[in-house]
């Protein structure tokens, strides 16, 4: 089982590689309170009018 550390030393260096100059790794959103915050407001705003 490959662990996200992994998986994204392997997407760095994949995209240096290529020829990439600079790679940011962005964690999932829903890793922390505040992520979760921004998908439920877009959730909720997204669903007005429906629910």
């Amino acid at each position: 089982i490959e662990t996200l550390d992994e998986i994204g030393r392997e997407a760095a260096e994949t995209f240096h590689h290529a020829g990439g100059e600079k790679f940011a790794h962005i964690p999932c959103l829903n890793d922390s309170a505040e992520g979760m915050a921004v998908i439920e407001a877009m959730v909720r705003r997204e669903l007005s009018g429906w629910i």
